[in-house]
């Protein structure tokens, strides 16, 4: 197989596979769905134009082409982050919860035939399983390293024989940043997260600087990355998000599929890259490879309920009439 795929082997359910270490339709019909999800929401889409970037349409302006690529496929697969995405950024990484309307959306879409939900997030498998717990999802954590359908899955075997090299990475870092106000590291066993949320711009500062310091001596084995006043400590492997994403259209099928990944970090950007044949969609302003933005996570729950009646609409203009006499 490709994109460093060394070899699978099945274990009692759990598949694990050793990956090599690598350094590098028309308007008229939708017009009830507009005023759906722009209606209170004037100010989300006005703020949403204003932070827009060069190249990132903005979404709520470009349904028809979302309905129209919706209208030509069979099979969608929606592709979600967590934070910042379904849920907004909490100060405290514990708080962060759907809200009514979003486990709304979210279960409503679980439910269809022809979609599937994959939840993708920075959290340990367990944490963001049980913080949606919504059945019929594909649930990835850690970036992807582990993905659980609840009937197959999938751990990045090389993330996992490199465990008690983060062990000993994450006692280090402790020792140093956790006496530091405001901070906190999360170790979820195949990765880290050293938030400062809570923390002082000076200690902010101080804080990335001793990660990325302590990190670099264990370089050959694990790299960091920026988040949103968060820092990601990851296995320097050949996966990330877009391989992830990549490895789950094959395994479900990708013929006849349309994939949308929504996602607000900077590691969603790994997904977005794999994912040109796709509708990609930024949340937030930022620099992107995505081909469409919404503000934020409000706006998100609005367009999942547009989806939901948008495929709703579909499958009405598409069923045959049933014959008379």
């Amino acid at each position: 197989m490709r994109n460093g795929w060394a070899e699978s082997q099945a274990q009692t359910g759990i598949l694990s596979f050793s990956v090599t270490s690598n350094a590098s339709a028309g308007l008229s019909r939708f017009s009830p769905l507009l005023s759906l999800v722009l209606d209170s929401g004037l100010e989300h889409a006005e703020r949403d134009v204003s932070c827009k970037t060069t190249m990132t349409l903005t979404l709520f302006d470009n349904l028809v082409e979302i309905e129209r690529r919706i209208g030509a496929t069979g099979r969608i697969l929606l592709f979600l982050d967590f934070d910042g995405t379904l849920a907004s950024i909490t100060e405290e990484p514990a708080r962060a919860q759907l809200s009514p309307a979003a486990r709304t959306a979210l279960t409503e879409l679980s439910r269809r035939h022809e979609l599937t939900v994959a939840v993708i997030s920075g959290r340990r498998l367990s944490d963001i399983r049980a913080r949606v717990g919504i059945p019929g999802i594909i649930y990835a954590g850690n970036h992807g390293l582990e993905i659980d359908s609840g009937s197959w899955s999938f751990r990045v075997f090389e993330a996992t024989r490199l465990r008690p090299i983060l062990l000993s990475l994450c006692r280090q870092i402790r020792d140093e940043v956790e006496c530091i106000p405001g901070v906190l590291v999360e170790d979820k066993l195949l990765t880290l997260s050293v938030h400062y949320r809570l923390a002082s711009d000076y200690d902010a500062k101080r804080v990335v600087r001793l990660v990325r310091a302590i990190t670099a001596t264990f370089s050959d084995w694990f790299k960091v990355t920026q988040g949103r006043k968060v820092l990601e400590v990851r296995p320097r492997i050949s996966w990330d998000k877009g391989t992830a994403v990549t490895w789950i259209r094959q395994r479900l099928g990708n013929h006849n599929t349309l994939a949308i990944y929504v996602g607000d970090d900077s590691t969603d950007e790994d997904a977005f890259a794999v994912l040109r044949d796709g509708i990609s969609v930024r949340v937030g302003s930022s620099d992107t490879l995505a081909g469409y933005e919404l503000a934020d996570p409000d706006l998100v729950c609005r367009f999942l309920r547009w989806l939901n009646s948008a495929l709703d609409l579909r499958n009405e203009s598409t069923r045959t009439p049933s014959s008379s006499g």
